[in-house]
């Protein structure tokens, strides 16, 4: 990555939020910003004309920057396959000192990174100092949408495309800018207990989407190997019968499994209320739950480590005691070997182990 993006790349560890704000006023952005959050996501086109300038001065009081996002425009060209739009709804907040990203698109496929590429080169010369922000599929998304978009899944066309998401990656680095690589990683999951009876109410287990590490172990090598920041979208809450709440422990073995692998920004998904949303930190009422609590605990923890965290780079990860009959979601494809830092480990317990070295000199 050129040089021209150093300045960019993050100096600590970050946190965002999807969708934190219901009622763009002051309390709603200080409950923001009381969980530790740096970065949020504001919706244009629902901020009302007349609250704009108010609403982003309590962004700036209160030290939170924007990745600025017009959803009406953008499903508009989602849908119309273009993504080369004009900027023209940014350039009220261009002098708004909150105003920090712009989200171009949300799960784009490989047949948009040409375009988008144009598109990153030209708004970091419209808007020198500011990011455009794209977040990437997860890696448990089909081919047909790594080709088409997460949005033109169910076209036809995209029945038979070739696309994997290693080779989704080599063409984002390939031919989009940007000093960072985001993507969703979901791994909280529910399914049916198989001893429950048909005729009674279903009793749920618990269950861990079973290529987790493996997919952050694609993301981080693709990040190290092209030496961007590793971003990721971290859950938060549930959205389909198929996921469930975490709670504290489980979020925090999210943000930590995240760290072992180098993890600059973490992005909550999401943060506050939405319809089909439920767990979420924020209520609809604005009103923080336990997790909310949880979160800002990590977030403190983090913001305490995060000058020494930052001070090194991240090597690889390697794990103990797992096997695919256990753990199958701490399998990896390329653990990092003969880390001479720690000579012995004894556990009964499956241990993930990140290992690093400092940026410069020995460490």
């Amino acid at each position: 990555m050129s040089s021209a993006y150093d300045n960019l790349k993050a100096d600590r560890i970050r946190f965002g939020a999807y969708t934190a704000f219901l009622k763009y006023d002051e309390v709603n952005v200080k409950n923001v910003a009381d969980a530790g959050i740096d970065t949020a996501l504001v919706n244009a086109d629902e901020i009302p004309v007349e609250k704009r300038e108010e609403f982003f001065s309590y962004l700036e009081k209160y030290g939170i920057e924007a990745i600025v996002v017009n959803r009406e425009t953008r499903k508009y060209y989602e849908k119309a396959g273009m993504l080369d739009f004009d900027k023209k709804d940014l350039m009220w907040y261009k002098d708004m000192p909150a105003f920090k990203y712009y989200c171009y698109v949300d799960e784009p496929g490989t047949e948009h990174f040409e375009v988008l590429g144009k598109e990153v080169e030209r708004f970091h010369k419209e808007f020198p100092g500011k990011i455009a922000y794209i977040n990437l599929l997860p890696m448990y998304a089909n081919s047909a949408q790594l080709t088409g978009g997460a949005w033109k899944a169910p076209i036809e066309y995209y029945e038979q495309p070739s696309t994997d998401f290693q080779q989704y990656l080599d063409q984002y680095v390939e031919k989009v800018p940007t000093h960072y690589i985001c993507t969703d990683i979901y791994p909280h999951r529910k399914a049916r207990n198989p001893k429950c009876p048909e005729k009674f109410p279903a009793e749920y287990i618990k269950t861990t989407y079973t290529n987790y590490v493996k997919s952050i172990e694609i993301t981080a090598d693709q990040c190290r190997k092209y030496g961007r920041d590793f971003w990721v979208c971290v859950q938060t809450c549930s959205w389909s019968a198929g996921i469930r709440e975490p709670d504290e422990y489980e979020f925090r073995w999210q943000a930590y499994t995240m760290l072992s692998y180098g993890a600059k920004t973490l992005l909550y998904y999401v943060f506050a209320a939405r319809p089909r949303h439920t767990g979420t930190p924020l209520n609809v009422r604005d009103e923080r739950n336990e997790l909310y609590f949880g979160i800002k605990r990590i977030a403190e923890e983090f913001k305490r480590m995060s000058d020494v965290y930052v001070s090194y780079k991240n090597l690889g990860a390697f794990n103990v005691n797992s096997t695919p009959e256990t753990t199958p979601y701490l399998e990896m494809n390329n653990p990092y070997k003969n880390f001479k830092t720690i000579s012995e480990i004894k556990t009964e317990s499956p241990v993930l182990v990140g290992c690093f070295e400092k940026k410069e000199g020995n460490g």
